[in-house]
């Protein structure tokens, strides 16, 4: 049999839950997968909730590296923004939804998304105030640009990724003709 590493669990884990859902996150059949003993899960791991708890932490770490990687470029917002866009769609679709479905049924990943949630839309927030947007208009706005992104996420779950890098640019350019369109009535 083969020996696998605790990171090599955690992303065959992630790999069945974007292919299959959280049903398919149980040990035996995780094992079956891999071809490989269930004593090598629990030489890594204490139980299934320690699996998923390290699992979720991962989908967080990597998730939320696409925004820092965007975010912390000495560039202007509007190109940081448009970079936060191209990178968030390199993530799995499928990964993002069977995340969030899992929440129905799972507090401890309701509570990991939240968190989630709320650092997404403070970094989303913090661009649109750059850009010039008050606080509050910041915060509403990098809501409605998160809550896109999910949606875009969710209804191209099986399109391709241009068609939903395309979606989001036409979401991103109304925003922005928004904001010019302010811009303009004020001067």
């Amino acid at each position: 049999m083969a020996r696998l590493g605790k990171q090599d669990w955690i992303d065959e884990g992630l790999n069945v839950l974007a292919e299959s859902g959280y049903e398919g996150i149980k040990i035996d059949r995780l094992c079956k997968r891999l071809n490989i003993s269930i004593g090598s899960f629990y030489h890594h791991f204490k139980n299934i909730d320690d699996y998923v708890e390290k699992m979720i932490a991962e989908w967080e770490h990597r998730i939320h590296a696409h925004f820092v990687l965007s975010l912390e470029r000495d560039a202007p917002p509007e190109d940081r923004l448009q970079m936060l866009h191209d990178q968030l769609l390199d993530n799995p679709p499928k990964l993002e939804v069977a995340v969030r479905a899992w929440t129905f049924q799972n507090e401890y990943i309701l509570k990991a998304v939240e968190k989630m949630d709320k650092k997404r839309v403070r970094l989303i927030g913090t661009l649109f105030m750059e850009m010039g947007y008050s606080p509050e208009d910041s915060r509403q706005v990098a809501e409605m640009e998160y809550a896109a992104y999910l949606g875009v996420q969710t209804y191209c779950v099986n399109r391709s990724r241009n068609a939903a890098k395309k979606l989001i640019q036409s979401f991103s350019d109304l925003l922005r003709q928004n904001r010019e369109r302010k811009v303009l009535a004020t001067s």
